[in-house]
């Protein structure tokens, strides 16, 4: 290697770093396998030479045939059909689930050069398809459609994904101009040096590399120590095929010796195209092997356009304040600019708002400046080239670009300039600002000698580096351009009603537009609503707009009631279940009392759906529609069952509606017709009353338990605080399979003060960070997904003496051969006083016993 290089030597490396043919590869990644079929003739021109262990066939047996004479029609058709149902974009395209023999497969499909492109990876599912999917993906749509500011939505974005996709590290990398990219948020397993803030020079990512960025969505590199497997092809004269779009698209080597410099062993790429360019990277890490599931590329993918969309919401939202500013400085500027007070007044609100130092204005030749400007010389060879340019001209160096003029700088080192007429320019300037950029290892490029030629070599250390920048101003935004422009648009209007009718017209161009942004944000969600509404009858509009809710709701007590080793839910959980996204902290609006009885799994779902129709309407009509009304339901076991009493107290009158919808039917319904029992549904001055009736037939268990009124529970605030104070220097590992049910143990955790909570899905993962950093306690899920346990999570736990207790499920039995039958044990989902009670229990806080 020799690092004593020239500009050309530089210059070489770059080229050929950029002109290195990363989408023909000519080989695949051993996950996977691919074949390629020509369009017209449906012979099979390329197969990579590990498909006999996807396919059965081997790769001569395979190449020059035709594919219908290998594979079934079913599978050959849904390619087809896959191919036919896209949009025109090109795109890889999950066909589905196929076994070829015994071997059970998954299929993807691209089509590329006049081929058609097949993709066979075995199946993982890993609880990533079907409602569940939906159930998530909304989760994430609501996470951060609530987001007000950039920073918030990607913070909540890295935690979010991470906990979802299990990888030890998630980043947002933003480009800038020069497609130099730094770190805007992270997270990352505890032991693990964070690179938030660090920059990474534009060669990093080369060119080519983010035109594919630009083109696939996700990207991803299931082992930086793969051996790639090759790509044959039946004639040995034809060209590389280009397999861009596809998933097991092969690595540049200098890619993956970069990874492993980086400490990564497998990665995960979502590009964000923000109003149509490639704006960043959500970036994903891991330590060991991973190949993610095709559920959650799925749910990535969709997710990107939500943040994109996003993004471009609170990007509309800034411009709508910065149009604001502009309405608020219009009154200083009358037809007669050329006042030097009433100049220098809006000057220095300009340059306020801007970060700026100064600024010349030119109406013609009659000149004005403010504040820290360049001297003459500088002023007016930037006037010269803001008069010639087509555009905004933008520097942040001056001094570097304009040697000659640098004893005219004055100080000043950054400037924009903006022209309307070849006589008149606006020009805005910064000063030089001294500051330490933070680059992730040395930002020199280091060139090796390779058979002749310069290559660059991968980054062979990413520790900070921390570079003290001279002679440089702080970079111009796009938000400081449009302002400017919007300025200069206020400069030059001549008379004063055309420019508030102008000024009018762009806000209310930029409201529609925010307005759009925010309706696609709930363009996947309302989908759902426009596929019921073409099959309904009934009140169609109404119940497509509350068919979402129905939705979730019966997926809550489905997730609850499946997947247990019993068939038992208690309905005084179903019932909390549903109040829970209306209680408000601190706020008692309902209570549910008397005696809890194990409900039959299979029956949750009708009946979650009754009380999430009880529910709904308390919140839009009834009780919960003020801020006095409360709810009561009283659960008393009779001689035959259970009766379960409904009364609205505190709201506004009920009145009888004089037909009834599809909620109302549901309430009076359902219980007789799937559990053989009664309801009567009353609409009374004080409020509606429900008595719903439920046979002994529908309970497989006693009487689970008697509930409190929670209004009678004694609080104990002193002792609950100091509890919470010895909580917060507290590290909680929390094993949990289910995403949402996870976020929401975090936030609740989060609440209690715990200084780190690690949240993985699996029992490799969390034996990964327990011996990587042993946390203070750990919460177990005792059912994870593909009927494992997370016992030897347990077991390794109790040998390194961490304390820990088990979530169960609802209903969910104890596994009395697990060894940890008198561990503590709450049950979903635990109240935030559960959770702190059993914490200090584990922990042996003093006052513990009292919670």
């Amino acid at each position: 290697m020799n690092s004593m290089h020239t500009d050309d030597d530089i210059r070489a490396a770059l080229q050929d770093c950029e002109a290195e043919p990363v989408h023909i590869p000519g080989v695949v990644q051993p996950f996977g396998c691919l074949v390629a079929v020509d369009k017209v003739t449906g012979v099979v021109t390329y197969a990579s030479e590990n498909v006999e262990a996807f396919t059965g066939l081997a790769p001569k047996d395979m190449l020059g045939r035709e594919v219908q004479d290998m594979f079934e029609h079913e599978l050959w058709h849904g390619v087809k059909n896959a191919i036919a149902r896209s949009s025109g974009e090109p795109t890889n395209i999950q066909v589905g689930d196929f076994s070829l023999g015994e071997i059970p497969v998954t299929l993807h499909t691209f089509e590329s050069d006049g081929h058609v492109a097949l993709e066979f990876e075995f199946p993982r599912d890993a609880g990533f398809s079907g409602i569940e999917s939906m159930r998530t993906l909304t989760f994430l749509m609501k996470s951060v459609e609530s987001c007000k500011t950039e920073q918030e939505l990607f913070d909540i974005t890295v935690r979010l994904t991470r906990m979802l996709s299990g990888y030890d590290r998630v980043m947002i990398y933003k480009y800038d101009r020069d497609w130099n990219g730094e770190v805007m948020a992270e997270d990352l397993r505890r032991r693990l040096e964070p690179f938030l803030g660090l920059r990474f020079p534009h060669w990093d990512i080369p060119a080519q590399a983010r035109a594919i960025m630009e083109k696939v969505p996700i990207r991803f590199i299931f082992d930086v120590d793969q051996t790639p497997v090759p790509l044959l092809s039946r004639d040995k004269k034809a060209p590389p095929l280009d397999i861009t779009l596809g998933y097991t698209r092969g690595v540049s080597e200098v890619h993956l010796e970069y990874l492993r410099n980086m400490g990564s062993k497998a990665t995960l790429t979502l590009s964000l195209i923000v109003d149509g360019t490639l704006w960043g990277i959500l970036s994903f890490h891991h330590q060991r092997p991973h190949i993610p599931p095709p559920g959650l590329r799925e749910i990535l993918e969709n997710f990107g356009q939500v943040f994109a969309t996003k993004l471009e919401v609170l990007r509309q939202k800034r411009r709508l304040d910065q149009v604001a500013a502009v309405d608020q400085l219009k009154d200083r500027l009358l037809s007669e600019i050329g006042d030097k007070d009433e100049f220098e007044g809006f000057a220095a609100s300009v340059l306020e708002i801007m970060g700026a130092d100064g600024m010349v204005l030119d109406l013609g030749g009659r000149v004005q400046s403010y504040g820290h400007v360049p001297d003459g010389p500088m002023v007016e060879h930037l006037q010269k080239l803001a008069r010639a340019a087509d555009g905004p001209l933008m520097y942040e160096r001056l001094g570097d670009t304009f040697p000659n003029l640098t004893n005219s700088a004055n100080g000043c080192a950054g400037a924009l300039l903006l022209k309307s007429q070849p006589n008149r320019t606006l020009a805005v300037f910064r000063r030089e600002r001294a500051r330490d950029v933070s680059w992730a290892g040395n930002p020199g490029k280091t060139i090796e000698d390779n058979d002749g030629r310069k290559r660059l070599a991968p980054r062979g250390s990413f520790s900070t580096y921390l570079e003290l920048v001279h002679g440089a101003a702080d970079p111009w935004t796009e938000q400081d351009i449009y302002f400017a422009s919007r300025i200069w648009v206020l400069v030059n209007s001549v008379e004063r009603r055309e420019l508030i009718n102008s000024l009018s017209r762009q806000q209310q161009i930029m409201i529609g537009e925010l307005n759009h942004r925010v309706r696609n944000i709930l363009a996947l969600v309302r989908s759902v609503s426009t596929q019921a509404r073409r099959s309904s009858y009934g009140s169609i509009n109404s119940y497509a707009r509350s068919l979402e809710a129905r939705i979730q709701a019966l997926a809550a007590s489905h997730d609850l009631a499946s997947g247990s080793v019993v068939a038992t839910v208690p309905v005084s959980e179903l019932i909390e279940k549903e109040f829970e996204p209306f209680v408000m902290p601190g706020v008692t609006r309902h209570s549910v009392t008397g005696v809890s009885k194990a409900l039959r799994a299979d029956l949750a779902p009708i009946f979650s759906l009754v009380i999430h129709e009880l529910v709904t309407n308390a919140v839009k009509y009834g009780a919960l529609s003020n801020s006095t009304g409360t709810v009561n339901v009283a659960l008393e076991q009779d001689a035959d069952g259970l009766s379960i009493t409904w009364q609205e107290v505190g709201g506004p009158q009920a009145i009888q509606p004089s037909e009834f919808g599809f909620g109302t039917t549901l309430i009076r319904q359902a219980i007789p017709h799937e559990m053989q029992g009664e309801t009567s549904l009353t609409f009374k001055d004080a409020g509606v009353e429900a008595h719903l009736f439920l046979p002994d037939s529908n309970f497989e268990d006693a009487v689970l338990a008697t509930i409190e009124d929670p209004k009678s529970v004694e609080a104990k605030p002193a002792e609950r605080q100091k509890m919470k104070l010895a909580i917060a220097k507290t590290a909680c590992l929390v094993v949990e399979d289910n995403f949402v049910i996870a976020e929401g143990l975090r936030g609740q955790l989060a609440d209690l003060g715990v200084r780190d909570v690690e949240i993985v899905s699996n029992v490799r993962d969390a034996l990964d960070v327990i011996e990587d950093d042993a946390p203070s306690f750990a919460v177990l899920d005792i059912n994870l997904g593909g009927g494992k346990t997370s016992t030897p999570v347990a077991e390794r736990l109790t040998t390194m003496g961490v304390p820990f207790f088990f979530v169960t499920g609802y209903g969910e039995a104890t596994d009395q051969n697990s060894g940890f039958e008198d561990a503590l044990r709450l049950t979903k989902p635990a109240a935030t006083e559960e959770l702190l009670g059993a914490i200090a229990k584990v922990l042996k806080l003093k006052g513990a016993s009292g919670l």
